[in-house]
């Protein structure tokens, strides 16, 4: 079943749009929790890699990866 929130993502990126910071952190929460197939995944980063990943975009997911990220001894 399709994830809404990648699919809302990627036809954004697809139509140039940007996702901002907290939408680009909360598609990524749901891929970090295993919301979402290797091929909403794919299309996600080839959708932002087409139109251009901006400083707002990377610093969400940034954020998102290190809220998810484990403590090293």
């Amino acid at each position: 079943m399709a994830n809404p929130t990648l699919t809302k993502a990627i036809a954004a990126a697809i139509a140039g749009e940007d996702l901002g910071a907290q939408r680009s952190a909360d598609v990524l929460a749901e891929i970090m929790r295993g919301e979402a197939s290797e091929i909403e995944i794919a299309g996600l980063l080839v959708a932002l890699r087409t139109k251009g990943e901006t400083a707002a975009e990377i610093a969400g997911l940034a954020r998102t990866m290190r809220s998810f990220a484990r403590p090293v001894d």
